[in-house]
């Protein structure tokens, strides 16, 4: 069972407003992480802690940027679906995609059988996925394994200074 063209209107506009918002986001971020990156290049911050902060901030900003851009990416490729006339369709099956699932999720392109039988192998395979799974299955980069060791370092530094203050030979005695 196909769409209703007052359905696939609905579903157009929705991803319509989700491009615009998703490229507004886009553009007032790269403003805002541009402004970051020079005040930490600058060292703009006197405490290492507010800099090692603000790193954290930024980094995590980055993988929900690469999650936005993916869902962006997403949504395009279902805006044009709709113009080739192959929205609704699942790309891996044939099958009509539900309304309730591209209501919910506008830019699916499977089935949600076929989406699930997708996305079992890729625990294993570390293959595409889309949204939040994207942003946790590819967030081991080179910044977020730098983030981790000075992480580590930090928690470890911080260890060494609370035994060597609990030493019991430090203490006055009584």
């Amino acid at each position: 069972m196909g769409l209703t063209e007052k359905q696939l209107a609905h579903l157009k506009h929705q991803l319509l407003e989700m491009k615009d918002g998703l490229e507004t986001k886009k553009r007032r971020t790269t403003g805002e992480m541009s402004d970051s990156r020079g005040d930490i290049a600058r060292g703009a911050d006197s405490h290492i802690g507010e800099t090692a902060s603000e790193y954290e901030d930024r980094v995590i900003q980055q993988s929900l940027n690469e999650a936005d851009q993916k869902r962006l990416q997403d949504v395009k490729e279902a805006l044009e679906r709709i113009e080739e006339g192959t929205y609704g369709i699942c790309i891996d099956t044939g099958q009509p995609i539900p309304y309730e699932r591209l209501e919910a999720l506008p830019y699916a392109k499977r089935t949600p059988e076929a989406q699930r039988e997708r996305e079992t192998p890729l625990a294993e395979d570390n293959q595409e996925v889309s949204g939040v799974d994207y942003v946790r299955m590819e967030g081991d980069t080179e910044t977020t394994r730098a983030l981790e060791q000075e992480q580590q370092a930090s928690h470890q530094s911080g260890e060494d200074a609370f035994s060597h203050s609990t030493n019991e030979q430090d203490w006055p005695k009584q």
